[in-house]
């Protein structure tokens, strides 16, 4: 059963699409589900992201490993990169799975522009895979190297900052 602090975090994961756009509601609600589910015991976290999914469409989730990967690269954190895998896991791919396949291939290439293994730095977020997202992940793992642009995706700037841009057709 999820705390009613969680219940909230859903709530707001779904803002978007229950109430006006709220622009806190990711940097609110995502450390708090972060802490959430890396406190559960191992066994449980299937199951509770399950219900989480039942409850909330986590669709903000799909695209937060984009995000994540590019801050992680901006502030040199290896953490970014594991916060951003852990959403785009939790959200499992329902939403939109290219969404989900293009912010793993980022944050792996985030990974490795940092110095990183991304195997060790996927580990993390794989315990919290199901059989599909464990499946994506081996994916991005697996291929030799990884070109961002076969994603759509080129590194780029917005305002001075590093950022990943989908490219132009």
């Amino acid at each position: 059963m999820l705390n009613p602090e969680i219940e909230e975090v859903l709530f707001r994961l779904d803002s978007p699409f229950n109430q006006p756009r709220d622009p806190s509601s990711p940097a609110i609600a995502m450390p708090v589900l972060f802490a959430f589910c890396r406190s559960l015991p191992v066994a449980k976290r299937s199951e509770v992201i399950q219900e989480m999914r039942a409850k909330s469409s986590m669709r903000l989730l799909s695209t937060y490993g984009i995000t994540m990967g590019a801050a992680a690269v901006r502030e040199n954190s290896v953490q970014r990169i594991k916060d951003g895998l852990l959403g785009v896991v939790m959200e499992g791919g329902l939403s939109e799975y290219r969404d989900t396949i293009c912010s793993l291939a980022l944050l792996r290439h985030s990974a490795e522009k940092l110095g990183l293994d991304p195997r060790s730095v996927f580990s993390e977020a794989e315990a919290f895979a199901d059989d599909r997202m464990h499946t994506f992940v081996q994916t991005i793992l697996s291929q030799d190297a990884l070109d961002i642009s076969a994603y759509g995706y080129e590194e780029g700037t917005a305002d001075g900052r590093f950022c990943y841009k989908q490219k132009r057709s």
